[in-house]
């Protein structure tokens, strides 16, 4: 006997499978998703965090949660301690030693009301001299870029106290997400909090030196 058609002819009949790979799928192979998983954990957790290890990624995640938009104009305080500030756009009326002879909001100890932070009125003056520069954006980026600092300094602070480099990393991260006065980043004024809390990272760090 003649066996039937169907089975005769049995790949003809079969329906095609499809390829279950991830290649065929359009999607990366595992393995290069876990070969960039392991170089992510590596640059973490396989050698001691340093400084600069660490303001890399605390940096990028200071300025996305941080960076104002380029065109913005000045808020709160800025107003009076840049546009009004009679010494940071004295255009030469006041000498760069003046800085020291004044307060915080550029005026004369006759008129001051007791906030003296020469330092920022440097910083400040120095910026305005390039023209470009003028508006808020670049003064507040300084508070970002020293935030991240600061993050940088706990991670090297916390691994040295405690040996973990997960849990100095965590610190990290955390202090660098979550600002307690997000003004202190997001404004040029609270530079005096950001250089404050630098002088504080510093000095912690710095009962880590030998004598």
């Amino acid at each position: 006997t003649e066996p039937a058609e169907d089975e005769a002819k049995p790949d003809a009949a079969a329906p095609a499978v499809a390829d279950p790979s991830p290649a065929a799928a359009g999607l990366p192979a595992r393995g290069v998703l876990e070969s960039a998983w392991d170089k992510v954990r590596d640059y973490f957790l396989a050698e001691d965090p340093g400084f600069w290890v660490a303001m890399v990624p605390l940096l990028m995640l200071a300025a996305v949660l941080y960076t104002r938009h380029r065109g913005t104009n000045y808020i709160f305080d800025e107003q009076e301690a840049l546009l009004g500030n009679p010494y940071v756009n004295s255009k030469g009326a006041l000498g760069w030693l003046d800085a020291f002879k004044r307060d915080f909001w550029g005026l004369p100890h006759d008129r001051s009301i007791g906030s003296y932070r020469p330092i920022p009125n440097l910083v400040w003056r120095a910026i305005w001299q390039v023209k470009v520069f003028q508006g808020p954006w670049l003064p507040h980026w300084i508070n970002v870029l020293f935030h991240a600092v600061n993050g940088s300094l706990l991670v090297v602070l916390v691994h040295r106290l405690t040996t973990r480099r997960g849990l100095a990393w965590l610190a990290g991260f955390i202090f660098t997400a979550c600002a307690v006065l997000t003004e202190a980043g997001d404004g040029a004024v609270g530079i005096a909090d950001v250089l404050g809390g630098f002088g504080a990272m510093l000095a912690l760090v710095s009962l880590l030196l030998p004598m």
